[in-house]
C-alpha cells in the first residue's frame, strides 16, 4: 500500500500518478468518453452499504446523490467503464457536506479485487457546508488487470453524512470501430433543441442590449456568446406562456396553450394533439430527450409522447451534458431529434433563492452583508419569492439586486457546462452538421411592486433568447429584429427535417415575412402588435403599454389610448375565434383515437382550407 497523502500534496501526486497517461494529446482517432458510475449504479455488495440515491440540500442545491454515513463505504466495480491503458482518463468525484463547522474527509481506495490488492489510497477534503470536485488522472498501470474496484468511505467530522453527487470516469478514448454501412450522399438531419429553464433574453451577455431590465452586473457567458456569433438571432422572441409546463408544451407541440391543453397544474397534453417528437419519429428520425426532474416535464403529463428515449434526470447540467454527448456519440451517423432541458437558473427550494456550485449563504453574508439571506419570517427561497410576487411581502433594500446577481451566477455556471458539451460535440466531429436551437420557457423578473419570479407576463418574463445555429455556418451572425413566438419553432424544425408542417399555427422562420401579432399567456392573455402590448385577464381592467416609449411597462395607457386598446382587444377576439378550428380537429382526433367519431370529409376539407390539416 502506498502512503496516504493529504490534500495540500494532492496536485503533486496527481501529476506523478498520471504522467504515463498524459504522454500524448488526444488524437483524431479519439473521442470524449464519460462513464457515470452513479447513474449506472455500478456498486457491488460485501461490506459496502447499499448505494441508494437520496435528495441532498448541501450547498443549498437541491440534487440527488448517494448518502455516505460516518464509517460506511460503497464499492464500485468499474469493469463496465472499460478502463484500460489505451485511454487518457480521469476519475471525477464531487461530494458535498452538510456539516457547518469542520471539514470532512472522503477516503478513496483503488484495488484490483473487492477485498484486497490495494494499489492506492488517499484522503480528499470536503469543506464545511460545501462541496469539492476532484479530478484524478488515471495512469495505465493503475487500470490494468482484473477490476478495477473503487471504494469510497466517508469520514465526516460530525454525524452528518457526505453526499456523493458525481462519481465518474471521464476523458478520451479511442474511437470505436464503426461497421461499414451504406450512407446517403447527404448528411443525416441532426437536431439538438436546448431549453435553458428561466433564461431571460439578457441573460446571455451577447444579447444583453436587447432587454435592459437587469439590476445586477450581468452574467459572463463566453460559451453562449460564441454560439451567438455562429448563429442566427431572433429578437424580440416571446414564450407562449410565463411558466414551465405550458411553455414547454408549446415548444414540444407547436400549439398555443388553449389547444395543447396545458394551462393549469396537472393538465396533460391533449391526446388529440400530435407532438413534435411524434412528427419527427414518424418522419424517420430517432427521438430522445434528457430533462431535469422538475416535475412539470414528467411523462405523466404527456411530455414523453413520441420519444424513443425520454430520460428524466435528478442531477445537474454537468452530468446531463456529458450524458447527452455520450448519446450523440452512439448515434453520430443517424438522423435524430434530441431535446435537452436544464434547470440551473431557476429559483431553488432550499434556502438561497438562486444558487450555483460553490455559493453558500455564508458567501452571501460576507459579500453583501445579508445574514441568513433567502429566508424571512419562516419562508425561504421560492416560497419567499412567491410572497413577494403576490405583494404579501416587500423586498428589503438591496435584496432584489442580490437575487439578480445570484441568478446570473447560475447562468454563468450553465454557460460553462454547455461550453463543455459544445467542445465534446466538436471533438466528435458533429458540430458543423448539427442544427442547434437554444431558447427558454420563460425569463425572470427582479423588479419592485410584485414583479419577481415568472408568474406575471412582463417583458422580463416573456422575452427569451432564440439562437439558431444552422448546419455549415449558414446565416451565422445574422440578426432578425422581428417579433417571433415559440409556436414558430416546431414548423421551423420540421421544415428543416423535410417533414410536413400542416396543422401548426406558427411559421417557418426561414421564410421571410412581415411582422405579425404575437399571442401568449394562459390565465392572462397577451397581445403584442406594432410596439403595443395588451394584457387581458378575466374580471380585471385591461392594461396596455407602449413598449417603444415604456419598455418597463410602468404606465397603463388603456384609458388614454382607447383606439390602441380596442385594436388589441379585437386582435385577441379574432385569435380566439381562429383557435376554434384547431380545437375541433384536436377533439375529433382524440375521439377517433379512442374509437369515437371521425372527421367527415366536409370537415376535413374545411380544416385543410384553413391550414389546420395537411394533405397527408
Amino acid at each position: 500500500m502506498r502512503s496516504r497523502f493529504l490534500l495540500p500534496h494532492l496536485m503533486i501526486m496527481i501529476f506523478l500518478w498520471g504522467v504515463s497517461a498524459c504522454d500524448r494529446a488526444p488524437s483524431s482517432n479519439d473521442e470524449p468518453y464519460y462513464y457515470d458510475v452513479l447513474a449506472d449504479q455500478a456498486w457491488v455488495g460485501g461490506p459496502a452499504e447499499p448505494a441508494e440515491l437520496a435528495t441532498t440540500y448541501c450547498l443549498d442545491a437541491t440534487r440527488r446523490g448517494v448518502e455516505l454515513k460516518p464509517g460506511r463505504s460503497v464499492l464500485a466495480d468499474l469493469n463496465d467503464a472499460e478502463v484500460d491503458g489505451s485511454r487518457q482518463l480521469k476519475l471525477v468525484i464531487e461530494a458535498c457536506s452538510a456539516t457547518h463547522h469542520k471539514a470532512s474527509t472522503l477516503e478513496l481506495t483503488w484495488s484490483h479485487q473487492e477485498e484486497d490488492g490495494i494499489i492506492e489510497q488517499r484522503t480528499l477534503d470536503i469543506p464545511a457546508f460545501g462541496s469539492a470536485r476532484h479530478e484524478i488522472q488515471l495512469a495505465a498501470s493503475e487500470t490494468s488487470g482484473p477490476g478495477p474496484f473503487l471504494r469510497l468511505a466517508a469520514s465526516p467530522s460530525s454525524s452528518s453524512p457526505i453526499y456523493l453527487q458525481e462519481v465518474a470516469v471521464d476523458g478520451w478514448r479511442e474511437r470505436p470501430a464503426v461497421s461499414e454501412v451504406k450512407r446517403d450522399a447527404e448528411e443525416p438531419t441532426q437536431i439538438l433543441f436546448i431549453s435553458v429553464d428561466t433564461l431571460r433574453e439578457d441573460g446571455i451577455a451577447a444579447l444583453s442590449k436587447g432587454l435592459d431590465a437587469g439590476q445586477g452586473p450581468g452574467a459572463t457567458t463566453p460559451n453562449l456568446d460564441a454560439l451567438v456569433a455562429e448563429s442566427q438571432i431572433w429578437s424580440p422572441h416571446y414564450s407562449a406562456a410565463s411558466w414551465t409546463q405550458p411553455s414547454h408544451a408549446t415548444l414540444l407541440t407547436g400549439q398555443y396553450p388553449p389547444v395543447h391543453g396545458v394551462q393549469n397544474p396537472r393538465d396533460v397534453i391533449h391526446p388529440g394533439v400530435t407532438t413534435l417528437a411524434e412528427r419527427m419519429r414518424d418522419g424517420g428520425l430517432l427521438t430522445a430527450a434528457r430533462v431535469y426532474d422538475c416535475v412539470w416535464l414528467d411523462p405523466k403529463f404527456g411530455f414523453d409522447r413520441g420519444f424513443d428515449d425520454y430520460g428524466v434526470r435528478p442531477y445537474g447540467i454537468g452530468k446531463m451534458a456529458r450524458e447527452v454527448a455520450n448519446w450523440m456519440a452512439d448515434h453520430r451517423d443517424q438522423p435524430f431529434f434530441f431535446f435537452f432541458h436544464n434547470f440551473e437558473p431557476h429559483s431553488d427550494f432550499s434556502q438561497l433563492p438562486y444558487e450555483s456550485p460553490g455559493l453558500t449563504k455564508f458567501d452571501v453574508e460576507e459579500q453583501y452583508g445579508f445574514e441568513n439571506f433567502g429566508c424571512r419570517e419562516g419562508l425561504c427561497s421560492s416560497g419567499l419569492l412567491q410572497k413577494m410576487e403576490t405583494g404579501e411581502m416587500e423586498p428589503l433594500e438591496g435584496e432584489l439586486e442580490v437575487m439578480d446577481d445570484l441568478y446570473r451566477r447560475g447562468i454563468g455556471y450553465t454557460d460553462r457546462r454547455l461550453g463543455e458539451l459544445f467542445e465534446r460535440l466538436k471533438a466528435l466531429g458533429m458540430w458543423d452538421r448539427l442544427l442547434i436551437v437554444l431558447t427558454s420557457d420563460h425569463g425572470e423578473a427582479f423588479e419592485a411592486a410584485g414583479r419577481v419570479m415568472h408568474g406575471g407576463v412582463w417583458e422580463e418574463v416573456l422575452r427569451v433568447p432564440l439562437v439558431i445555429k444552422w448546419p455549415g455556418g449558414e446565416l451565422a451572425g445574422e440578426r432578425r429584429d422581428l417579433p417571433t413566438s415559440s409556436i414558430d419553432l416546431a414548423p421551423t424544425l420540421l421544415a428543416h427535417a423535410g417533414l410536413e408542417v400542416g396543422g401548426l399555427p406558427g411559421l417557418d422562420l426561414r421564410v421571410k415575412r412581415r411582422a405579425t401579432p404575437i399571442f401568449a399567456g394562459t390565465v392572462e392573455r397577451v397581445v403584442l402588435s406594432e410596439g403595443w402590448k395588451g394584457v387581458f385577464r378575466p374580471q380585471s381592467p385591461i392594461r396596455i403599454y407602449d413598449l417603444d416609449k415604456d419598455p418597463k411597462e410602468l404606465s397603463n395607457l388603456a384609458e388614454s389610448h382607447p383606439r390602441e386598446r380596442d385594436e388589441l382587444h379585437d386582435l385577441l377576439r379574432r385569435w380566439s375565434e381562429s383557435l376554434k378550428a384547431s380545437l375541433t380537429a384536436r377533439d375529433r382526433r382524440a375521439a377517433a383515437a379512442a374509437g369515437g367519431e371521425e372527421l367527415t370529409q366536409e370537415e376535413i376539407q374545411r380544416l385543410k382550407s384553413l391550414g389546420y390539416l395537411s394533405d397527408e
